[in-house]
């Protein structure tokens, strides 16, 4: 039918990507999902980084008082971690569902 005939299309300009194929799957009642799967079979899926970030706010502790404030905290979590047996932690909580969580990984790792 026209629908698979449109899909069968959407991987074909590769180099020169035309926005108007992907309306007339959707008015062919393609599903997103279809769509999506025939533009991946071409141009992949992105899979994000899994890497952390660590001493991103180190270098703001630029003045003498923040840079003995961050000894102190340093001191104070080599304590923590010789006393316990582990590092302290944080919970890094995110609200809402919209699927971007790199803020809170940034802050989280940072």
């Amino acid at each position: 039918d026209n629908a698979n005939k449109l899909l069968g299309l959407l991987p074909l300009p590769v180099n020169s990507f035309d926005l108007a194929l992907l309306t007339n799957a959707s008015r062919a009642r393609c599903s997103l999902g279809e769509i999506s799967n025939a533009l991946e079979s071409v141009w992949g899926r992105h899979n994000p980084s899994q890497e952390l970030v660590s001493g991103a706010y180190k270098g703001e502790f630029t003045s003498k008082d923040a840079k003995t404030e961050l000894s102190n905290i340093n001191n104070l979590v080599d304590g923590f971690s010789k006393k316990t047996g582990r590092r302290p932690r944080i919970m890094v909580a995110k609200m809402g569902q919209d699927g971007h969580d790199r803020g809170a990984k940034v802050v989280a790792t940072g």
